[in-house]
């Protein structure tokens, strides 16, 4: 479970580093927040810290995002496809 959450907040941060890098403003790091958001009917802060599988599932949505984001051109767009690919990776839903 320790690398589970590890993995969550370590996986955001490098998502959020990436963005500062591609000169992201308050403005791109929401529209990423409202992209993973939306795909994931929760916000980063309503997440399971007790489940491994929905820990597990938001970092893989995170590196899936950093992939995506070549630019800044959508990044809310980039964190929808990338948390859509998470879920598929791991076989979820999505919570509601």
């Amino acid at each position: 479970m320790e690398e589970a959450l590890a993995d969550f907040d370590g996986d955001y941060h490098q998502l959020m580093s990436h963005i500062k890098r591609l000169g992201g403003t308050d403005t791109d790091f929401t529209a990423v927040n409202r992209g993973a958001r939306k795909e994931m009917k929760k916000g980063r802060n309503q997440v399971n810290l007790t489940d491994h599988e929905e820990l597990s599932t938001w970092a893989e949505g995170y590196r899936q995002t950093k992939i995506q984001m070549e630019d800044l051109s959508d990044p809310e767009g980039d964190a929808r496809t990338g948390f859509n690919l998470a879920k598929r990776l791991w076989g979820m839903l999505g919570w509601d």
